[in-house]
């Protein structure tokens, strides 16, 4: 099962104001709401891919990172799941390498096994890890060329390409209307909360085995 937490609340125009530090500098934002949001309506964008306001929060992207200072120091936190409270010191990446170097590192990991074929994929022009990558990344590869993409997915699921390359776990058939795409899921869990909150019809989940951990049903099959 995925993560279960909470459902985001919203600010709106009757959200009392508290005062935050962000940066060192003195910011009044939604007192009743999440990091995120707040910093949202501060004009403060922070870059997210599990996250949905309508959906519960899961957690998973870590992309959200910033740093909070408390008892035991400065601590990164995720800002979709911190609850806002007055006087909270809290730190972005426009003052705090530690946040920008993590969100750089956890973006890494989520894109190490992604395709480079961004053109046809479905979310071409409108995926949110594309506009991450591009605002705030455009980091370099550190996989070595001469080896290539080496993803094989689950050994159950390999296969020789038209190449003659081994593949693996693009297509895995894990129902009569539902694929697997491996190479294109990033464990955002964003489908399963859809069908467990709102569709109200739990009819996909995540599994784990000894090899992965929370592989999600990523897309339905055309």
């Amino acid at each position: 099962m995925s993560n279960y937490y909470n459902m985001p609340k919203l600010p709106t125009e009757a959200s009392p104001k508290v005062e935050i530090f962000v940066d060192d500098k003195a910011v009044m934002v939604p007192g009743d709401t999440n990091l995120l949001e707040a910093l949202k309506a501060v004009g403060i964008e922070t870059p997210h891919v599990c996250y949905h306001p309508y959906l519960p929060v899961s957690g998973n992207c870590r992309q959200c990172l910033v740093e909070q200072e408390g008892p035991r120091g400065r601590m990164l936190v995720i800002s979709c799941y911190t609850p806002v409270t007055p006087g909270m010191k809290i730190y972005t990446p426009a003052s705090s390498a530690r946040v920008k170097n993590a969100r750089k590192a956890t973006q890494e990991f989520m894109l190490v096994n992604h395709p480079l074929d961004c053109p046809i994929c479905d979310k071409a022009g409108e995926c949110t890890l594309q506009e991450n990558y591009m605002e705030a990344g455009q980091n370099e590869s550190r996989l070595r060329p001469e080896y290539g993409k080496n993803y094989h997915g689950n050994p159950e699921h390999q296969f020789i390409d038209a190449k003659g390359q081994l593949r693996g776990g693009k297509h895995v058939d894990i129902g009569p209307r539902i694929l697997l795409d491996e190479e294109r899921c990033v464990q955002c869990d964003r489908c399963v909360r859809f069908m467990r909150s709102i569709a109200k019809d739990e009819q996909l989940s995540s599994t784990t085995n000894t090899t992965s951990v929370s592989r999600t049903y990523a897309r339905r099959a055309p």
